[in-house]
This record gives C-alpha cells, structure tokens and sequence, in this order.
C-alpha cells in the first residue's frame, strides 16, 4: 500500500478526474508503491470493491490513460505469477514518479532481469 500515491490521487481537483474513474485511480494508487509504480490488482478485484461490473473497470482504466493518469507499467512485476491470470501492471502517474523520472530515476530493480 502506498499512502503518498493515494493521497495524491485523493487530492486530484475534480476537474481533473472524478466518478468511477476517480475510484478506480484511488484502487490503484493503493496499490502502488510510494512513487506510483507497480500496481497490479486484478479487474475483478476492483469491480468487487467497488460493487460494479469489470468492464465498467475497464472503461475507468481506458479513460485514466487516455488523461494521463495511468499508463502500462513494467509487466515483470507479475512474472512470478501463472501466465493465464496475470494482470495487467500500471503506474499511477503521481507527480512523485513524473519528478524523478524526469531527473533520470525509475523504479528500484526487484531482481527479475
């Protein structure tokens, strides 16, 4: 759980994000690490939570990228699970990851090169 990429999310003006999109970011930043890499909870995990349908999720997730909320993560993250039930990795776009990433950082190496 991350708490610094959920409370960025949390404090997201509604202008910028809000509805189920909004829910669904605040799923994944929960999951993220402190910068806002490495989420990956499974589709129906978060309908589950949020006591609607996946693809409902799916549409949340599209529209995140599309604002640049979100984006396709490193995958190796779930290497270790079965490939017929990986999900998807993201990232969750904090402002956080942006800084450091345009100072030439990244996410630490888990050691699955």
């Amino acid at each position: 759980m991350s708490l610094n990429a959920y409370i960025w999310a949390a404090n997201l003006p509604l202008s910028v994000c809000n509805g189920t999109p909004f829910r669904v970011l605040l799923q994944l930043a929960d999951r993220a690490d402190d910068l806002g890499y490495g989420a990956y909870p499974h589709i129906s995990t978060i309908a589950e939570r949020l006591e609607c349908s996946e693809r409902t999720v799916q549409r949340a997730i599209k529209e995140l990228r599309e604002t640049g909320l979100i984006r396709e993560g490193d995958q190796r993250w779930v290497q270790h699970l079965d490939s017929r039930y990986r999900p998807t990795v993201y990232d969750v776009l904090t402002t956080a990851l942006q800084y450091t990433e345009e100072r030439g950082g990244g996410p630490e190496s888990r050691g699955d090169s």
